[in-house]
């Protein structure tokens, strides 16, 4: 399973804007996904910087399973649920604030 990393990647990063291309424009599936692509290529490293701050996200915020005392975990996974929820909150406006950006570009 290791070799599907890579274009597991791939996909991932050029194909990230592909719901807010969906939303804010009128193409096919086709038009879509090609859409998407010239976007990200547009600027790579910038999506790509989303894309790692949107996948750390939960896994900071999911240290609560390495603790052992119940009350604990449970005190601490509501504590951190409210953060969690407003960064993925933000990094959804972060993603369309890229859209948004990459397609002035042109």
């Amino acid at each position: 399973t290791s070799f599907l990393i890579v274009p597991i990647i791939y996909l991932m990063v050029f194909y990230s804007l592909s719901p807010f291309v969906a939303v804010f424009e009128e193409d096919g599936l086709k038009g879509i996904l090609s859409k998407s692509k010239i976007l990200t290529s547009k600027n790579i490293l910038l999506v790509l910087i989303n894309h790692l701050c949107s996948f750390f996200i939960p896994i900071i915020f999911s240290s609560s399973i390495l603790i052992t005392d119940p009350k604990l975990k449970f005190s601490l996974s509501i504590v951190t649920s409210i953060p969690e929820a407003i960064f993925s909150i933000l990094m959804v406006l972060t993603t369309a604030n890229i859209y948004l950006y990459l397609s002035e570009l042109d």
